[in-house]
């Protein structure tokens, strides 16, 4: 997320690192652990973290949440299966990216070339 930080003085950008995922703490590789046994280690890693490092909330998936991001401008929701494992270099079952009419407009604009 970029934007103007609101407490200080702008002089630019501000960007914010907003994790959630951690691939690999203390050096030991958690890609093939489950997606809710990774979660917790990294809210341990990032507890009490603000300002320009924050930890992505979990939220339940539900139509009228989906709604009211697409209302207030985000490209869409993204739903992650809690059992799921890290799959790297191809897209894997175990996430589901449900995109805003928009942004599939958008994307079909881009294959087709108009």
């Amino acid at each position: 997320m970029a934007g103007r930080a609101p407490h200080r003085p702008s002089r630019g950008l501000t960007v914010t690192l907003i994790a959630f995922d951690a691939l690999a703490v203390a050096g030991v590789d958690q890609r093939t652990r489950p997606w809710e046994e990774r979660r917790p280690q990294l809210e341990r890693l990032l507890a009490g973290a603000d300002g320009p490092l924050r930890l992505t909330p979990v939220l339940t998936c539900e139509q009228v949440l989906h709604d009211a991001l697409i209302a207030a401008g985000w490209e869409g929701t993204v739903a992650k299966r809690q059992a799921g494992r890290y799959v790297c270099g191809r897209r894997s079952s175990a996430w589901l990216k449900v995109k805003s009419p928009a942004a599939r407009d958008r994307d079909r604009r881009r294959v087709v070339g108009t």
